[in-house]
C-alpha cells in the first residue's frame, strides 16, 4: 500500500511540474503556444523562425516524457529585413541591393538616392515607408540612365549669306572641326577655310567671314584667350574680318572656372594689316 501512494504521489508531482512549466512557457510568450524558444541566432539576427518539430529529436522525447505537448508552430522573429533594389530597365540592378533591419511591429522609411549618371522615373516615389512591420519588406527604385551631356557648336557665315550650321556633340568628339563651306560670289576672307572646336567645357560658336567677289579682302583681326599663369589657350580663338574701316570691338567672353582681368573689351581700329589681342583670365579657386 505504501509503495501504491508513493507511486501516486509522485505521479502527482510530475503532473503537477509539467503543468506549471507549461504555464510559466506561457506567461513568457503567450504567442509560442507554451514553447518559449530565442528565434535569433547568437549574433541577435532575426531568423526567419523554426517549428517545434524541428527541434532535436532528445529534446522533443525530453518534453513528451514530461507532459509537455508539442504543437506544430512557427516562432515569431523579433526583426525583419527590409531589401531596397536600385534598377535601370537598360542596365538592370544599378548598385547593389541594401538590406534594412527592423524591429517587429516597427517603423522605416527608406529613400531613394541621387545616383551620378541616373534619374528617377517620372511618378517614381523619391521614399517609401512601412508601418507595424510583420514580416519582410521589399521595395524597388526604378530610374533611366541620363544620356551624354551635349554642347553646341554654331557656326554662322559671315553676316549670315548662308544658314548657320548647330552642332551638338559630346566632350568625347573634342576636338571637332568645320569647314567654310561655298557661298556663290563669295569667298572665304583670308584663308579662313576651318576652324577647329577644342573642349572648354561650355557652347561655343564660330564666325567664318566672306568678301565678295571682285573686291579687296579686308584686315585680320585675331582675339585669344590665355590663362595668365600658365600661358595656355583656354577657349578657341574668334577671328574677324574688317573691310569697312570703322573698326571692330571685343570683349572677354564668359569660359567656366576663369575670371576675365581688365581689361575686358578691346577695339581694333583700322588698319591696312592684320592684329591680335589677347585676353587673359585667372583659374578660379
Amino acid at each position: 500500500m505504501k509503495k501504491l501512494v508513493s507511486l501516486l504521489l509522485a505521479a502527482c508531482l510530475l503532473l503537477l511540474f509539467a503543468v506549471g512549466a507549461a504555464e510559466t512557457a506561457n506567461e513568457k510568450n503567450p504567442n509560442s503556444g507554451g514553447v518559449n524558444l530565442n528565434p535569433y541566432d547568437a549574433d541577435g539576427d532575426p531568423s526567419n523562425g523554426i517549428k517545434s518539430g524541428d527541434l532535436p529529436e532528445v529534446i522533443q522525447k525530453r518534453m513528451q516524457n514530461k507532459g509537455v505537448e508539442l504543437p506544430v508552430l512557427r516562432l515569431l522573429p523579433l526583426g525583419f529585413a527590409v531589401t531596397v533594389t536600385y534598377y535601370d530597365e537598360t542596365n538592370g540592378v544599378v548598385i547593389d541591393e541594401i538590406v534594412h533591419g527592423v524591429w517587429r511591429g516597427g517603423e522605416i522609411t527608406v529613400t531613394a538616392p541621387t545616383l551620378s549618371g541616373y534619374t528617377l522615373v517620372p511618378d517614381q516615389e523619391t521614399s517609401v515607408t512601412f508601418k507595424d512591420v510583420l514580416e519582410d519588406k521589399a521595395v524597388t527604385f526604378n530610374y533611366t540612365q541620363d544620356g551624354p551631356v551635349l554642347y553646341t557648336l554654331t557656326v554662322q557665315y559671315d553676316t549670315f549669306i548662308r544658314p548657320t550650321d548647330v552642332y551638338q556633340i559630346g566632350a568625347d568628339e573634342f576636338p571637332f572641326t568645320v569647314w567654310a563651306q561655298p557661298v556663290a560670289g563669295y569667298v572665304a576672307s583670308g584663308g579662313d577655310v576651318s576652324h577647329t572646336f577644342e573642349f572648354n567645357g561650355a557652347d561655343q560658336r564660330y564666325i567664318f567671314d566672306y568678301y565678295a567677289v571682285g573686291t579687296s579682302a579686308p584686315s585680320w583681326f585675331t582675339v585669344y584667350y590665355v590663362d595668365q599663369a600658365t600661358g595656355k589657350s583656354i577657349a578657341s580663338p574668334l577671328f574677324y574680318a574688317d573691310g569697312s574701316g570703322i573698326g571692330w570691338t571685343v570683349f572677354a567672353i564668359p569660359i567656366p572656372g576663369y575670371t576675365a582681368q581688365a581689361p575686358t573689351t578691346y577695339t581694333f581700329l583700322s588698319h591696312t594689316h592684320d592684329e591680335a589681342y589677347t585676353f587673359y583670365y585667372t583659374k578660379d579657386d
